[in-house]
């Protein structure tokens, strides 16, 4: 088999897992009722009713997130996750075993925008960083970044100047991988009205 052609599979396996876990998320919003949550949460945040969190109109975006590495993710401290825009109605997962949930939500056009860092280690025990971040917005549409490598490159991680310029030209899907490390992330953020679902697998 040529190497496009493996290529070539690899893509169709990757974009199957996608859609299994964009499955699987969609009934897990169901089950959790993530958009009468969101508006709870809101309002509560704003300081308004929840009827005017309905006509502002809501973005809620619902988050799943794939452990496919050996060992257990973890967002280590507070440098390890950033917030733009929104709130997190659930945060982010850590320590990540294998699947995990987040929902982040927001009024008006600004919408959400967020970033989660997790570090653990590769199949060969190296240190490794696996970055993600996202925004959804009627301004800005739907937008994933990532990168992953070894966790020394991620030291000196400045969310602003380093993520947030990338972030905003990303396209609705990512696809990166790290040779040096072995490490790779996958994701998609699929959607409309405002009621939007990402998903994300770490490997290596």
């Amino acid at each position: 088999m040529s190497g496009s052609s493996i290529e070539s599979e690899m893509m169709k396996g990757e974009e199957v897992h996608l859609s299994e876990m964009i499955e699987k998320g969609e009934r897990w919003c169901l089950a959790e009722d993530v958009v009468t949550k969101s508006v709870a949460v809101v309002a509560k945040q704003e300081g308004l009713d929840k009827n005017e969190v309905s006509l502002r109109g809501l973005t809620a975006l619902a988050g799943t997130l794939k452990n496919l590495t050996k060992g257990p993710l973890e967002i280590t401290g507070d440098h390890h996750l950033k917030k733009w825009d929104g709130h997190f109605v659930k945060k982010c997962p850590s320590p990540l075993t294998n699947l995990g949930y987040f929902v982040q939500a927001a009024i008006g056009a600004k919408g959400v925008a967020a970033g989660v860092l997790y570090t653990g280690k590769n199949r060969r025990g190296d240190p490794c960083g696996w970055l993600l971040a996202w925004s959804d917005s009627k301004a800005n549409g739907l937008r994933i970044y990532a990168r992953c490598g070894l966790e020394a490159k991620f030291k000196n991680l400045d969310w602003d100047k380093d993520i947030k310029p990338k972030l905003d030209v990303a396209g609705s899907s990512v696809n990166v991988n790290d040779s040096e490390t072995g490490t790779s992330v996958i994701g998609k953020i699929v959607g409309s009205s405002g009621k939007d679902l990402l998903v994300a697998a770490f490997d290596g």
